[in-house]
């Protein structure tokens, strides 16, 4: 049977095609809640048109709506503000939301589990995120409010090391010598940690069972033999759902690493208290791998993989396989994601010590699987002279498990530059970032995302002069430098990025949107943080503050 839903103005038609099926008990359980007969007949309009629409039939209508749509809705008579107030309505809006990779702050770590979330804090969450979406897609986006988080502490910022936002209300700051907790909603300190100057943050991992954030530091000590890594973990618990405590901080892991060339450190399943690290051989040039699987044991294995690698030449990420018998390198090459999978019980692990500079490799291990993907359309700047990748983002989604049968996704994002042939110039590199998702089949879209930075900042306090960006699951964004009739002025540029599926074959650059930031904040800025999930910017200051956009 069609039916056919008349908008508030008249003019919008929605066709709904049901097939004959016996009413389910969730929609049972609605009527009993909204107190309502499931044969009533309903007024649709003030034309006189009349429709028999049960109450389980408008319920479905409901579920297939968006969150604006839900809101309009809910405005036309009390009927259907009951209607739009039932669970099962916001519940399928989220679904289609996570289906399309976009994520909200109800799932975060700090949060209550779903089953136990009220209507209104389902549907507040979930309005917060569409609303941000969608003035972010307009053609002039507005902040909603703003205003000045962090102030007057002690300690410089670390203007090196990014903010960190891992909850729905936290902060992490980092400070020169430690790290402050940040509560945005009492707008106070919620706790902090001491640590050395020259510590590098290398990854970080949240683990919803333990309700905490696992961050993995970094020392690299240098000698005439290789390097030296002095590793530390530092866990960051998050209190109880209404508690008023701080955030804990606690070293959980120390560990020290010796290897000719240490490339890449990965915390690989924090729950299992495995790290995995990447480093070269000095005359294969092929990448050996260093597997610890408990460092509390500090039980670890070496091999060869055999593959010729070099940081930032090939992109890679490390993760464990869904029954975590087999460790999966990802890498890509000429255009192609490679995927190879190699069992655990074939290393040899043992308590010795991590020392690669007496490990010799006696073979290279072969994986057990291998996969590739080819792009079909490839960008041509990939074949420019003097184009090669320099930094990488490879960007789980949240929540960090698979949830009402939405696929575990990746979102990879990818800095290339490109130097002009003979032309050292600063200015003259071009900034292109590719993008694109993928899960545990593979890539989820024929081609990749493609945004060529116009103009960049770029951060004072890197050495190579990296663009400033800030960089969500779905969104990139960017301050860009410009001239105008009173001087050089700063604005920050924002692309919402295509869904998972689909593609947009031309470069993104020209959907970018201009975000009402005031252009002296962003003069004075060295790190730009987004979070969709609240519509959030947090731009960190080289004059020690730290100012929050709300859009």
């Amino acid at each position: 049977m069609i039916y056919f839903l008349w908008g508030l103005d008249g003019a919008k038609v929605i066709f709904i095609i049901f097939k004959k099926r016996p009413r389910s008990y969730r929609f049972r359980f609605q009527y009993e809640k909204l107190g309502m007969h499931r044969n009533r007949r309903r007024v649709l309009n003030d034309h006189g048109s009349l429709n028999v629409l049960p109450d389980d039939v408008l319920l479905e209508v409901f579920s297939h709506l968006n969150a604006e749509d839900v809101l309009a809705l809910s405005r036309v008579s009390s009927v259907y503000r009951n209607l739009s107030n039932s669970f099962i309505v916001w519940h399928n809006v989220l679904l289609r939301l996570l289906d399309r990779a976009r994520y909200i702050d109800l799932l975060a770590l700090d949060q209550k589990p779903l089953k136990d979330v009220a209507i209104s804090e389902l549907k507040r969450s979930i309005v917060m995120a569409s609303r941000a979406e969608n003035n972010w897609l307009s053609d002039r986006p507005k902040k909603t409010s703003e205003g000045r988080v962090v102030e007057n502490i002690e300690q410089r910022l670390d203007h090196v090391l990014s903010i960190i936002k891992f909850t729905s209300k936290h902060l992490i700051v980092p400070l020169s010598g430690g790290l402050l907790g940040w509560n945005m909603e009492e707008n106070c300190p919620a706790g902090t940690h001491e640590m050395d100057n020259d510590s590098i943050l290398t990854d970080i991992a949240p683990d919803t069972s333990s309700r905490s954030l696992f961050c993995l530091f970094s020392k690299i000590e240098s000698d005439r033999f290789g390097d030296n890594a002095r590793l530390s973990v530092l866990r960051i618990k998050i209190p109880e759902p209404g508690s008023t405590h701080p955030l804990l901080f606690e070293n959980v892991a120390r560990m020290t690493l010796s290897a000719p060339s240490i490339d890449e450190i990965h915390l690989l399943d924090v729950s299992r208290r495995m790290l995995c690290v990447a480093f070269s051989y000095p005359t294969t040039k092929t990448m050996g791998i260093l597997l610890v699987r408990d460092w509390d044991k500090q039980e670890s294995a070496m091999f060869d993989t055999g593959l010729i690698y070099s940081y930032g030449k090939s992109p890679l990420t490390m993760r464990l396989s869904d029954d975590a018998d087999c460790l999966i390198i990802v890498s890509e090459d000429q255009g192609s994601e490679f995927r190879r999978w190699y069992r655990l019980t074939e290393l040899g692990f043992s308590t010795s010590d991590w020392n690669t500079l007496n490990f010799k490799p006696v073979g290279v291990l072969a994986p057990v699987k291998r996969e590739a993907f080819k792009w079909e359309r490839e960008s041509k700047f990939l074949a420019e002279p003097n184009t090669s990748p320099c930094l990488f983002w490879h960007l789980d989604q949240t929540p960090p498990h698979s949830y009402a049968g939405i696929p575990l996704r990746t979102s990879t994002v990818i800095l290339y530059i490109t130097v002009p042939e003979g032309n050292p110039d600063p200015n003259r590199r071009i900034w292109r970032v590719m993008q694109y998702y993928s899960d545990r089949n593979g890539p989820c879209s024929p081609t990749r995302s493609v945004v060529t930075l116009t103009r960049p900042a770029v951060s004072p306090y890197d050495a190579d002069g990296d663009p400033i960006l800030c960089i969500s699951f779905n969104h990139l964004g960017w301050i860009e430098d410009f001239e105008s009739g009173e001087g050089r002025k700063r604005v920050l540029k924002l692309v919402t990025l295509p869904d998972p599926g689909t593609y947009f074959e031309d470069d993104l650059t020209g959907t970018a949107r201009t975000l009402d930031i005031p252009s002296d904040v962003l003069a004075d800025a060295c790190h730009v943080l987004l979070d969709a999930t609240q519509g959030l910017i947090v731009v960190a200051t080289l004059s020690n503050g730290v100012r929050t956009y709300y859009y």
